[in-house]
């Protein structure tokens, strides 16, 4: 068959129309599975936003063990429309609860499964197309357990089928309607004249053409116009139908992202999105709020724009890694905002596009600043809990030998604690102050001194125990005029903040603990007064505790001694010199070493009483103690025996030692003028230790010596 222009126009107008219709049915299949990832990437950062929202409640259910309250908060997350089962399990993967339909109870769950990055995929159970979302429960760099939630997205699918069925109907019938009246019109206006062409050039050929056809020509032309300017109209009307359809689906879109604009909005936490260049292309109102700013004010400009440098430049640098290849960070760090620096936790990931490529970020803050508050709140107390503690235990063991070794031991902990350059004790004594200082100032190592003043000097010392209050003096420049004495002494001392607290043990103020500042001016904060205020009561409590043991150890020493000597000579008593006898009997049977026992009483000591009155036998015991304490060596033992009978015992001493020993008394007594009295004399019985002598062998044969020298004619020495 030949071919000829006219059908050749024909099949290339087949060929144009089946191409269309070609291109029209892959766009919209395009523009279908554009739509679906359009719906769960929606979903995606819903379950991403909602997590966020709970994290925290979350991380701390787990760590404080709550399975009431982490079944509470899962239930919040399955009440949320879509979400069929929430699943909540441990940092070693173990399930601690969860709500919903637990289609999930049979199946084992992969441990790799759970992973501390987000991931989101579909996934088919018991025939159920859903939507698995896992992610760790993460806070700062410490993840606390893992979350699954089961998002159920056969409504969303079916939704889109029926919607994207009826539009392919639509346009499918309107494009082979369009592309029908596409052919019959090029027929009419391109392929019927020219075929009319052709059999009129064969009639001329053939000698058959016949003029004369005006009227129908111009007709013909007449036919060719209409039917153009109806394809030209036909054109313009499928141009219309086609911009109506883009803007119809420019509008859906439009309005999408004006609802997740909203979703953002109303998100309490700061979110931001950035474009590949780390341009700002949006925020919420909270994320403006801490700026300071409006939203056009930061969409399109950078964070070096936004911030200063030294905090734009570390957070550039963890974006470039987002920004490089696709990865999500979360990590704790500063924000400057308009109302100061506040302690955050960011969660950052890429933004991705259909081909893989990183596009921007998305970023989530949230404010953890009364957390850390919180945390360095405890670390400080548990810090002062420590300082209390080892400051209480040092004094516990205090003594008059150790208390000023534990006053500066105290002082260097008090310092190193608040961070002062200077720690002050105080102490009256009389009317005297004597301060014990610990200078930190500067780089020096710390030196401690003590010096006395008068209590005049001390005007700070005199306001805390006139008022029993706590001195705080931020500044020499804020002292009040009449202040003078205040401004001097701060002066004197080299002074430039301080503060002080009373020290009162009994309710008496008996002296100060303070806290100065040398190099640089300070601010005390009333909890710093508090705590300092806590320091000194323990240690007023320590001086207390002191005082009471002081006054009890001078109670027993004097219980002691009153237990041992006799009330009217205040030698050792008759209980006292039994006990020294006893231990010298020991010493000298284990290590043989000698000892002696010199056994004397007053001659005629009843005639004294009864000639000058007992009074007079009482000084003339008392000048006879002095007598002989004053001729013995400090190694003798000098006790009453019993009324005038005395006894010395003589460690280290031979038989002849003591017989010296006892002459020389007894010349001594003998020689001296007593008052009243007049002359006195003394016999003498020695004796020295035998084994195996006891006390009571040793004493009797010096008694009997003693005898001995009485019957003698006393005022003699005998020995036996």
């Amino acid at each position: 068959m030949k071919k000829t222009l006219s059908n050749r126009i024909n099949s290339l107008i087949i060929i144009i129309s089946i191409l269309l219709a070609t291109i029209f049915f892959v766009l919209i299949l395009n523009l279908n599975g554009y739509s679906q990832k359009r719906e769960l990437s929606q979903i995606n950062y819903f379950l991403d936003t909602l997590l966020e929202q709970k994290k925290e409640v979350l991380a701390n259910e787990i760590f404080s063990g709550q399975d009431e309250a982490i079944e509470s908060t899962i239930e919040e997350f399955t009440a949320n429309e879509g979400i069929l089962l929430g699943e909540v399990y441990s940092i070693n993967r173990e399930k601690l609860s969860f709500s919903g339909e637990d289609f999930n109870q049979d199946k084992t769950i992969d441990p790799n499964e759970l992973k501390r990055e987000a991931s989101f995929k579909l996934d088919s159970i018991d025939g159920r197309e859903l939507a698995v979302y896992t992610s760790g429960i993460v806070l700062g760099e410490e993840n606390f357990g893992y979350i699954r939630l089961y998002y159920d997205v056969a409504p969303l699918k079916e939704y889109s089928r029926h919607t994207t069925g009826i539009i392919l109907l639509l346009l499918a019938i309107k494009t082979l309607v369009l592309i029908l009246i596409l052919n019959i019109r090029l027929n009419e206006i391109v392929v019927n004249p020219i075929k009319k062409l052709e059999q009129d050039m064969s009639s001329i050929s053939d000698g058959k053409f016949e003029v004369g056809r005006e009227e129908s020509q111009i007709l013909e032309i007449e036919h060719m116009r209409s039917a153009f300017n109806h394809m030209a109209q036909s054109l313009k009307q499928t141009q219309e139908n086609l911009e109506s359809l883009v803007n119809l689906r420019t509008k859906e879109l439009t309005e999408s992202k004006r609802m997740l604009s909203v979703v953002i909005d109303t998100i309490p936490t700061p979110v931001f999105y950035k474009d590949s260049s780390g341009k700002y292309l949006g925020c919420n109102s909270a994320f403006a709020e801490l700026l300071g700013k409006s939203k056009e004010e930061i969409v399109g400009k950078t964070i070096f724009d936004l911030m200063e440098e030294s905090y734009a430049v570390p957070v550039f640098e963890k974006e470039r890694q987002i920004l490089a290849s696709p990865k999500s960070q979360s990590y704790e760090g500063v924000f400057n905002t308009i109302y100061g620096v506040k302690d955050v936790i960011v969660n950052k990931a890429s933004i991705v596009s259909d081909s893989g490529e990183v596009e921007g970020l998305v970023a989530v803050m949230s404010d953890i600043t009364y957390r850390k508050e919180m945390e360095r709140e405890m670390k400080y107390d548990a810090k002062f809990q420590e300082l209390i503690a080892d400051i209480s235990a040092d004094f516990i063991s205090v003594d008059g030998k150790n208390i000023d070794e534990k006053i500066r031991s105290m002082l260097k902990a008090v310092s190193e604690f608040f961070g002062s350059e200077r720690t002050y004790i105080c102490r009256k004594a009389e009317s005297d102050i004597y301060i014990d200082t610990l200078d930190w100032c500067g780089d020096r190592a710390p030196h401690a001194h003590r010096e006395k003043m008068d209590e005049s000097e001390c005007p700070c010392f005199r306001d805390i125990a006139k008022d029993r209050s706590i001195i705080v003096i931020n500044s020499l420049e804020e002292l009040p005029e009449e202040a003078k004495s205040e401004r001097e002494f701060l002066t004197k001392f080299q002074m430039k903040s301080f503060m002080g607290v009373p020290i009162a043990p009994g309710g008496n103020v008996e002296g100060l603990l303070g806290l100065a500042m040398m190099c640089s001016e300070r601010r005390w904060s009333s909890k710093e007064a508090s705590l300092l205020k806590v320091i000194a009561n323990v240690f007023t409590d320590a001086l207390e505790k002191k005082d009471i043991e002081d006054k009890l150890k001078k109670s027993n020493k004097e219980l002691k001694r009153l237990s041992e000597t006799d009330r009217l000579t205040q030698l050792y008593n008759r209980l006292k010199t039994d006990e020294v006898l006893e231990y010298e009997i020991v010493k000298s049977s284990r290590n043989r070493i000698p000892f002696s026992v010199i056994l004397f009483d007053i001659d005629n000591f009843k005639e004294i009483n009864d000639t000058y009155g007992h009074s007079a036998g009482d000084n003339a015991l008392l000048e006879l103690s002095k007598i002989i304490r004053d001729g013995l060596r400090k190694t003798d033992t000098l006790g009453r025996w019993g009324g005038e009978e005395f006894i010395v015992i003589c460690p280290d001493t031979g038989l002849d030692g003591a017989i010296s020993a006892a002459e020389k008394i007894r010349m001594a007594v003998e020689s001296h003028k007593f008052e009243k009295v007049d002359k006195v004399t003394c016999s003498f019985g020695v004796t020295e230790f035998e084994m195996p002598d006891t006390k009571n062998t040793i004493v009797a044969r010096a008694d009997a010596a003693l005898y001995k020298a009485k019957r003698n004619g006393r005022n003699r020495v005998e020995f036996k």
